[in-house]
């Protein structure tokens, strides 16, 4: 006979999720789950309550996550405001509506590509690598600035193009609306992020996603192309560094925060900085190594 607490994962994690639908929805946790009973005829009560009290700490930090995020959404409005009537005070009406008319152009060039591949917006979440030290919020960079990030850089058909830290894929989107035909690599650590990327690109063969630490698989790919838009710490980027020392790749570092690591006789570094036009600034560091070698 079945001891009362030896009840099999499966049924747990089903128990589980209906309690956590059940609090969710504000129903009494009798009607979250037809066999609720049956299963507590087999699960003792000790570990009844601990399930329950798992799905409320769950469901609570879910709320809290959710109101962070509203929180944000309210304070990037209000900054936007500000900074729009600042401009509209210091460079006047014309200026401010020419600005507001590439902002929101490349809002809808946003939506478009983002919805285009994958049929999905890409999020930030900048609680979502919290756990993970030395790896920083999961961001997307803005499409308005790829082309010309891309513009200084040649890409030739045998290069690998390597999104370090992918998210749900704004660069993949990118390359794939230029037809880019090439191998295109997306790392990412964040196993949710990483989970739902690969489901979003599973219909295009010439994308492939890990999950994974790119410190750790990036010396696999040594004649890529690797963007960066800060997804670590200096620390991290050390070992990045290390990894690719030697090899022939190529890095494109949007918005930089340092590159101690780099700035060493194996590398060879461009910054650009672009001021002009007001809607598409950006700093940009074009990373190559100090002596290349041409593949076959």
């Amino acid at each position: 006979m079945r001891r009362r607490h030896d009840l099999p994962m499966s049924i747990c994690r089903e128990f589980r999720a209906a309690t956590r639908t059940a609090i969710a929805g504000g129903m009494p946790l009798q009607y979250a789950y037809a066999s609720k009973y049956e299963l507590e005829s087999v699960l003792s009560p000790n570990a009844a309550r601990i399930a329950e009290t798992e799905c409320k700490s769950r469901i609570e930090s879910d709320r809290q996550g959710r109101r962070a995020a509203v929180k944000r959404r309210a304070m990037r409005a209000i900054s936007y405001a500000s900074r729009a009537c600042d401009r509209l005070r210091t460079r006047g009406v014309a200026d401010t509506a020419v600005y507001g008319s590439y902002i929101i152009a490349g809002g809808f060039l946003t939506v478009f590509n983002d919805l285009r591949y994958g049929g999905k917006l890409c999020k930030t979440y900048e609680d979502a690598n919290k756990a993970r030290e030395g790896h920083n919020a999961l961001d997307h960079s803005p499409y308005y600035v790829l082309r010309s990030l891309f513009d200084c850089i040649s890409i030739s058909p045998d290069d690998v193009l390597v999104d370090v830290g992918c998210g749900h894929g704004r660069i993949i989107n990118f390359w794939l609306s230029q037809r880019i035909k090439n191998k295109i690599v997306g790392i990412e650590a964040n196993p949710e992020a990483a989970k739902d990327a690969a489901a979003r690109y599973k219909q295009y063969p010439n994308v492939e996603i890990i999950e994974g630490f790119a410190e750790r698989i990036a010396q696999q790919f040594t004649g890529a192309i690797f963007y960066l838009f800060n997804p670590f710490s200096e620390q991290i980027l050390a070992d990045f560094e290390r990894a690719l020392r030697g090899s022939n790749a190529r890095i494109v570092y949007y918005a930089f925060h340092g590159l101690g690591p780099f700035e060493n006789p194996a590398w060879k570094i461009k910054i650009v900085r672009k001021t002009e036009p007001h809607w598409c600034q950006y700093r940009c560091a074009y990373i190559s190594p100090a002596q290349r070698t041409e593949r076959e």
